[in-house]
């Protein structure tokens, strides 16, 4: 167990648990339901062809949302996605492609001792996540992160997506720690669109309640635990090096 120290205490982190997942690749998901339903001479031309690809990509993220807010069922969401590709792909490939996203993302066994070391600079960690049933339980059984979801916010049970789960953590926050900070860790773009950094910092500080200090928001690029220890200056010689995070 670590030992926290009593300026430490005081403060409680609000991060998203996306980004403690390292090597996620979304873009397997659309890539391979499209693959499954064409040959792959269609395949290579659909996902050339921009203004096709982004209206399934449009499609997808509109189902993806309201599938992971519970407004629509595993079954449903399925339904649709087998609409946009135009083919029935059976149950257990659909969810397949589905989880692929996940598949090389680090056993949590290979994180837990940062894990609890991240937990440890803190008074409390409030963990929120964009995600729906089917991920959660591939997340659990397979990679073993159980206790990433321990009491965490998810986006399917609250009915809410990630920057409104951040606000309703900040609000519970505010709640549990009257002297202390409260420290917001937010994932923002990378590659192309990091030219729209500051913009996206603006407008994710204007929809935070208030009493929030700007300072107190950390911002992270890339996904994975070193990188968010280095990001908010956290650093154990013994369990990793600090990284500066580009």
């Amino acid at each position: 167990m670590f030992k926290k120290s009593q300026e430490e205490n005081k403060k409680v982190l609000v991060i998203s648990a996306g980004l403690l997942l390292e090597n996620v690749n979304a873009n397997k998901v659309l890539f391979g339901f499209i693959w499954e339903a064409f040959s792959p001479v269609c395949w290579k031309l659909l996902t050339s062809c921009g203004t096709q690809y982004a209206v399934m990509f449009h499609q997808f993220t509109e189902f993806r949302n309201q599938f992971c807010q519970g407004e629509i069922t595993s079954e449903d969401f399925r339904g649709k996605m087998n609409a946009v590709v135009g083919k029935e792909i059976p149950d257990e490939k659909f969810w397949q492609i589905w989880n692929s996203m996940l598949e090389n993302v680090p056993h949590f066994d290979e994180i837990s001792e940062k894990f609890e070391w991240l937990k440890s600079q803190y008074a409390k960690v409030i963990v929120v996540s964009d995600t729906n049933d089917k991920q959660v339980n591939y997340l659990k059984n397979k990679k073993g992160y159980g206790p990433l979801f321990e009491n965490a916010s998810l986006s399917y049970e609250k009915g809410k997506l990630k920057v409104e789960l951040l606000c309703d953590a900040i609000t519970q926050a505010q709640k549990v720690t009257s002297e202390g900070e409260i420290v917001v860790c937010h994932g923002v773009p990378r590659g192309p669109e990091k030219e729209r950094l500051e913009e996206v910092k603006e407008e994710f500080l204007k929809q935070l309640p208030k009493g929030i200090k700007k300072d107190n928001i950390v911002y992270v690029q890339q996904s994975g635990i070193d990188r968010v220890l280095a990001a908010l200056s956290i650093e154990n010689p013994a369990l990793t090096t600090k990284l500066k995070v580009s």
